[in-house]
């Protein structure tokens, strides 16, 4: 008989779309009809995937469909159109969007910031009155296109540089103007970042490059974890004491939940990509090296099955964690680090721990029914055991890798895939 298998794409992965809108619906909706108002609020849509992106709109788009919740409920995007092109799943999502009678969307467009704008901040900042700062504002906005973060870091260099000064005799800031019209800048707000950085204490810099490692943020505790490391390249016992320093230089911020994040993207983009390719693998090698020997995980050569991710019990793990940072995702966190420098791992014994590292990930995702990642740790698990496959001693690794990575694919609603897996 046809199983229809066909016709059944995407019915899983929209399955869960709906039940998750219809949730999170029915909890707005309790709370329109109590006389409140809601605010969604979603930053650099840009990055989101498909699936993300439908969750998002799919709420959108029920919460529309309420006459009573339609008045009380605001949706706010934000995402820069630079980056998003006509095959991005956001221009068909959000197309879709504004077709629907449900919904009134509203686009602003946040261009970059004027003259005005720039002398505006300035006389707020430097409290001078117009007249006077007007020669330099247009000196900042023709060098910075009016780049609002390029704007910060200009004037924030020229102040550390002593070309814009402060005059006791005169009683305010001074500088020359002829001078900074001939000043050679950086072409871009990232190159600036980069010279600004210079300024650091070589320690605090070597910190920074270490936390660029994890991405635009990092758990407290991690940080903590780090600290008692005595390797040397990942900052050994004193990363934790350049957190003030860097955060009074604006480059991170420490949220109340203890997590620490870069203050803007193209920082964070402009430490990690000045970190040598090489040196970065070490890094990431070495960072998931230590934070795998803190767990159980880490040290055990015994690999977990696909099976043991859909049926195993978190009860006994969760009663015994008291930290910020569960042990499972420590792990994960490893094993992410861990395969960022898996070209310098040559040793075939060594690739199938790490092999078998990736299955235990893919295990812990399907217990979240995270299927994208399961997918991810089992590729990247067959791709440790590259040219070793199927061979007597990866064996039935190798068959949970497979087996896993078809799975994920039938979760995902992609069964033309499957048979380069199950085959």
């Amino acid at each position: 008989a046809d199983c229809g298998v066909d016709s059944d794409k995407g019915n899983s992965n929209w399955r869960l779309i709906f039940l998750l809108s219809s949730l999170l619906g029915a909890v707005l909706d309790v709370a329109c009809n109590s006389d409140r108002s809601i605010i969604i609020y979603f930053d650099d849509l840009q990055w989101s995937d498909s699936t993300a992106l439908a969750l998002i709109f799919e709420i959108v788009i029920s919460m529309g469909s309420l006459s009573h919740a339609r008045e009380r409920f605001l949706f706010v995007g934000m995402y820069r159109d630079n980056e998003v092109a006509d095959s991005h799943p956001f221009t068909s999502q959000y197309d879709s969007l504004q077709r629907n009678k449900c919904v009134n969307v509203t686009s602003i467009n946040l261009p970059s910031l004027t003259r005005k704008d720039v002398v505006d901040m300035m006389m707020t900042e430097m409290r001078l009155p117009r007249r006077i700062l007007r020669e330099l504002s247009d000196i900042i906005h023709k060098k910075t296109s009016g780049h609002a973060l390029f704007v910060v870091q200009l004037l924030n260099s020229l102040v550390r540089d002593s070309l814009v000064i402060y005059s006791p005799t005169k009683n305010r800031y001074h500088w020359d103007c002829d001078q900074l019209c001939n000043l050679q800048t950086c072409d871009s707000a990232a190159s600036l970042i980069v010279s600004n950085l210079s300024s650091l204490p070589s320690e605090a810099l070597q910190h920074l490059r270490v936390l660029s490692c994890f991405g635009m943020k990092i758990h407290h505790s991690i940080i903590q974890c780090i600290g008692s490391s005595s390797d040397m390249q990942l900052g050994a016992m004193g990363i934790a004491s350049s957190l003030p320093i860097l955060i009074d230089a604006g480059i991170i911020e420490e949220s109340s939940d203890s997590i620490i994040k870069f203050s803007h993207d193209l920082i964070r983009s402009a430490v990690y990509d000045g970190i040598a390719v090489d040196q970065r693998r070490q890094i990431h090698h070495r960072i998931g090296m230590f934070l795998g020997s803190k767990t159980v995980f880490g040290t055990s050569m015994q690999h977990d099955s696909i099976e043991t991710g859909r049926e195993h019990d978190h009860t006994q793990e969760e009663e015994q964690n008291d930290s910020a940072v569960l042990p499972l995702q420590l792990f994960s966190i490893a094993t992410d680090h861990i395969n960022e420098g898996s070209v310098l791992i040559t040793d075939h014994s060594q690739r199938a721990r790490f092999a078998g590292w990736n299955l235990h990930a893919a295990a812990e995702s399907l217990k979240s029914s995270s299927f994208q990642g399961a997918l991810h740790y089992c590729k990247n698990g067959i791709a440790f055991l590259a040219g070793k496959v199927w061979t007597e001693d990866t064996h039935e690794l190798s068959c949970s890798l497979f087996q896993g990575a078809a799975f994920a694919l039938l979760a995902l609603g992609e069964p033309e895939r499957v048979p380069q897996y199950a085959n």
